[in-house]
């Protein structure tokens, strides 16, 4: 009864890892197109952990979008190289913000003919307001009511920002930002919240500005306004409500942007890095084409292939009819670590690709060297359920390596470059994996592939 329990539970499991991992496939029939595709957060209308699960290619295999930003710094006369290195720190740092997984972020300058360049490429383009905002100087100002300001009820137009005046707060007050996903995001209808919003954090020491600025609005109890550079681009949410008589250390924010993921983080990470002094031009964006050229993610898919096809007649050769095991085990391995990555949005790329065939292919020897091991017991019954017990992993040491695996794919997210970083990240998950298989999966698989045999030659 445990062993058929064990194995339901690894059934429902390896199904959820399989309908996460399988590609998409598009086929036509009858002059209609019909589209195969894994299940995502958004069919079940949650905000789980992303908006869908599959893998988006990386530069290296698909190529993207690049943006030149010029610097001006004709009319510095200071140290030219320091200030454009600061510049570029400083919109380094918007990039890191706003979470992009994989981009290429690199710096120019010739300073005989005063030219300075920051050029920038991303898998996808990036719509031409974000890129404007990127390098703007990013001024952020907080609008609460002015009770001096003069009224003009007959004035034919009014803006948002008329009767206010600046709270103080700047760039410098904030401490950190994140685009959440809230029902509280509206403005004026609770029965139309954005799908995305801004929780914007503020420095222990800026909390007191944020209370002067909510007493401020007390008495009209409007939302207060964020700007950026003088343009309006966000207010207080109006389904967060926030006692102006309290301390607070935060904010969620209504975006006026297209309401999206990435307009959201464009904006929160332009109000929480340093402000620029400087004039950066955006160029019009350029297609660049796949780093390893516009065959290399086809030769990886055939490689793979090939590699899959190699490993099972290997594994066949040597174990024939017990090859059955290390076959399931391999495929269940391969399915959660793909479905592992497409949940944590890795981006496809060539180290992602030939970290997980090394680590699969680490795997399917190790199963071959286990099966291999216990041949010598087929007739000791007593001596293989010994050997697979202690194959196993059971006990607080197991768990422990777990708790370590994990941050430690977190510390590699932007340590090195990108393709390294992802390289040893699917390693390391490759390795956690390995070790939640032998803790859950090992012994009822290679109990029900390997106990049929063992009877058969009693």
């Amino acid at each position: 009864m445990k062993l058929k329990l064990q194995l339901f539970l690894i059934a429902v499991l390896a199904l959820v890892a399989l309908v996460v991992a399988i590609p998409t496939i598009s086929f036509t029939y009858k002059d209609k197109s019909y589209e195969i595709t894994n299940p995502n957060p958004t069919d079940l209308n949650l905000q789980l952990i992303q908006d869908s699960f599959s893998y988006k290619p990386a530069l290296d295999i698909q190529g993207g979008s690049k943006v030149v930003y010029d610097v001006d710094l004709k009319t510095f006369e200071g140290d030219k190289v320091q200030k454009f290195k600061q510049v570029e720190e400083t919109i380094a740092r918007r990039m890191g913000l706003i979470g992009l997984r994989d981009f290429e972020f690199t710096s120019f300058y010739n300073l005989e003919d005063e030219v300075f360049q920051l050029h920038l490429t991303t898998p996808e383009e990036l719509e031409t307001t974000l890129v404007q905002v990127l390098s703007s100087p990013g001024n952020l100002d907080v609008l609460v009511d002015d009770p001096e300001a003069p009224q003009d009820p007959e004035a034919e137009t009014a803006s948002i920002t008329d009767g206010r005046r600046s709270s103080g707060i700047t760039n410098d007050d904030i401490l950190g930002m994140s685009v959440i996903s809230d029902s509280r995001i509206y403005s004026g209808d609770p029965e139309t919240p954005n799908n995305f919003g801004l929780e914007i954090v503020f420095k222990p020491e800026a909390k007191q500005k944020l209370q002067l600025a909510l007493l401020s609005n007390i008495s009209t109890g409007t939302p207060l306004i964020f700007s950026l550079d003088g343009s309006f681009v966000a207010l207080q949410a109006s389904g967060y409500y926030m006692d102006p008589y309290q301390d607070h250390d935060r904010i969620l924010l209504y975006t006026t942007l297209v309401d999206s993921k990435l307009n959201n983080a464009v904006l929160g990470a332009v109000m929480s890095s340093p402000s620029l002094d400087t004039i950066v031009v955006a160029n019009p964006a350029v297609v660049v084409n796949p780093t390893y050229g516009s065959d290399s993610l086809q030769n990886a898919k055939l490689i793979t292939i090939a590699l899959i096809g190699f490993m099972t007649l290997l594994t066949v050769v040597i174990l024939r009819k017990k090859s059955l095991y290390v076959i399931m085990a391999s495929f269940i391995f391969a399915v959660v670590n793909i479905a592992l990555h497409k949940i944590l949005n890795l981006n496809l790329s060539l180290s992602l690709i030939f970290a997980t065939q090394l680590i699969v292919t680490l795997f399917i020897l190790e199963q071959i060297t286990t099966v291999l091991r216990v041949n010598k017991f087929d007739k000791k019954s007593k001596l293989l359920e010994e050997y697979v017990e202690s194959k196993t992993l059971r006990g607080w040491r197991p768990i422990f390596n777990i708790l370590i695996l994990v941050p430690l794919i977190i510390f590699f997210e932007n340590l090195l470059t990108a393709s390294v970083n992802q390289f040893i990240q699917v390693i390391i998950m490759g390795v956690l994996v390995w070790q939640i298989y032998k803790i859950v999966f090992f012994v009822p698989i290679f109990k029900l592939f390997m106990r049929p045999i063992k009877s058969a030659k009693k």
